[in-house]
């Protein structure tokens, strides 16, 4: 696939798509393949989802799963996890390989088209979707498999053992918004994170992002100022003081001064 550019800055337009009453999922994440590639092919990856949702010949969950991690050749890249190329959603289209949160985008989007409605589910350390219209049913996209509660249970555990269970609210829908910046939360994380220009941008995104909790906040100011951005990063810390209790928000509150008096 050949690329075009976007006249628009993909970040002034991907804050633009986040204002928007209902969040176009994808533009917004091939904003993010934009800003670590600008000649990343927008236009060639919504038409492949186009053509992904015109094979899926079966209208139910089921069918959706067989056309993409059966037909179409998707699956979890299991040897190259933090690949930055796993969080790109154009990449992720091109390779059929990605990571639990990218590839459960690539299982929205295509269900949208084809009219099998799914939800994004924000598990802690994994990502999975549910069916719109029945609230028992659930599919893991790293593997491709249909599930119940019980094997969402079964995902939790394996990864976090007997800390814990797997609580109801866990397993609640999150909004567009939590997706993308859960993807940007991955990519600042991960290799490409490490590279301070590419954070640069990647933190840009983040913090258009609605909806950040505390700790959200806390973990983009500690990136802003490994960027220097001291000013931004007590702004940050400032937000996440409204959220936190009165001992924590002091401490925050002492962090946020001193970023102050760090500014350039």
């Amino acid at each position: 696939m050949r690329c075009t550019v976007a006249a628009v800055d993909p970040r002034a337009r991907f804050a633009e798509l986040l204002r928007e009453p209902t969040v176009p999922l994808a533009r917004a994440a091939l904003c993010i393949a934009q800003c670590a590639r600008p000649d990343a092919d927008v236009d060639g990856a919504l038409a492949e989802l186009d053509r992904l949702a015109a094979g899926v010949t079966a209208g139910d969950l089921a069918g959706l799963v067989d056309a993409l991690f059966v037909d179409a050749g998707f699956c979890g890249d299991r040897e190259h996890y933090d690949d930055p190329r796993n969080s790109m959603l154009d990449s992720v289209l091109l390779r059929r390989r990605g990571i639990p949160i990218t590839l459960a985008v690539v299982m929205i989007e295509v269900g949208a088209r084809c009219g099998v409605d799914l939800l994004p589910i924000g598990m802690p350390g994994h990502f999975i979707v549910r069916a719109a219209n029945d609230p028992a049913v659930f599919c893991d996209p790293f593997r491709g498999e249909l599930l119940d509660e019980a094997g969402c249970a079964r995902i939790f555990a394996a990864m976090f053992g007997s800390q814990r269970a797997l609580r109801a609210a866990e397993l609640r829908p999150v909004p567009a918004t939590a997706v993308l910046a859960r993807m940007l939360n991955n990519l600042e994380a991960g290799p490409l994170g490490r590279d301070l220009g590419a954070l640069g941008w990647m933190v840009d995104l983040h913090r258009a992002s609605p909806g950040l909790g505390a700790g959200d906040r806390v973990a983009l100011a500690t990136r802003l100022e490994l960027l220097g951005r001291f000013a931004d990063a007590a702004e940050e810390i400032e937000f996440a003081v409204a959220d936190v209790d009165d001992a924590v928000g002091a401490r925050l509150g002492a962090r946020a001064r001193l970023y102050r008096s760090r500014r350039n």
